[in-house]
């Protein structure tokens, strides 16, 4: 192999230099020509009142 390990998971690099892990690629949903992962709907309904 060439040192590569392919998790299929979502990353992106803080600004302070650190990687973090977004989401799952495999977790996304395709609705209305749109990708829509799992972790965004779940901050969105985080943001409901009573929701915890």
């Amino acid at each position: 192999m060439d040192d590569w390990n392919h998790t299929r998971d979502i990353g992106q690099w803080e600004q302070c230099g650190y990687p973090y892990i977004k989401d799952r690629n495999a977790d996304m949903i395709i609705t209305g020509g749109y990708n829509v992962h799992c972790s965004e709907v779940e901050a969105e309904i985080q943001k409901i009142p009573g929701v915890a």
